[in-house]
């Protein structure tokens, strides 16, 4: 799991993924390093989930391809908002702006 492949999922999906969803695969990619070991897991699993080809809803499918990696990326958020800090966020944000300029 590294950034590039987070960013090009993202970018080669744009306007199915939005800015949400990428959103929140950024700051579970940035929360990753500080997480406890059970976090890292959530997160690690979340984020393979997110980039690998095989879903419960193929993601080209449109409107529904990313409403399953949705779910999880945003139950993975739930689970992991304890360790995400301001500067996360803002690493998030700025990602995220490098994206979608």
């Amino acid at each position: 799991m590294n950034i590039e492949q987070i960013v090009r999922k993202i970018k080669d999906n744009t306007k199915l993924v939005g800015n949400e969803l990428a959103y929140q695969a950024l700051i579970l990619y940035y929360a990753y390093p500080k997480a406890p070991k059970k976090i890292k897991a959530v997160i690690a699993s979340s984020i393979a989930y997110f980039i690998l080809p095989l879903d419960a809803i193929p993601d080209p499918i449109p409107f529904l391809g990313f409403v399953d990696d949705g779910v999880i990326l945003a139950s993975a958020i739930a689970i992991v908002r304890f360790y995400v800090t301001d500067e996360m966020k803002e690493q998030a944000k700025t990602t995220l702006a490098k994206i979608f300029k």
